[in-house]
């Protein structure tokens, strides 16, 4: 991340030593207007499934391999 994670050398990636970038789509306005639409379209079809018992709650922020294992107990 730019802000809280920079690079070490200025536009390098520190993994790969790539040259970092932008997108084109990565400002505030943009991720303002997806989650208007996250909220819009999507969030009542979360509300909508979960009342029928049929969407199921993951936690995102877990590591990925804890994340990994709470979808396969799901679908098991």
């Amino acid at each position: 991340h730019v802000e809280f994670n920079p690079a070490q050398e200025d536009g390098i990636c520190d993994v790969d030593g790539e040259e970092l970038y932008q997108r084109k789509d990565d400002t505030e306005e943009a991720v303002k207007k997806r989650l208007a639409i996250y909220h819009a379209e999507t969030e009542p079809l979360v509300d909508a499934y979960s009342a029928q018992g049929l969407a199921v709650m993951i936690n995102g922020t877990q590591s990925v391999e804890a994340v990994h294992n709470d979808i396969i107990s799901v679908l098991q």
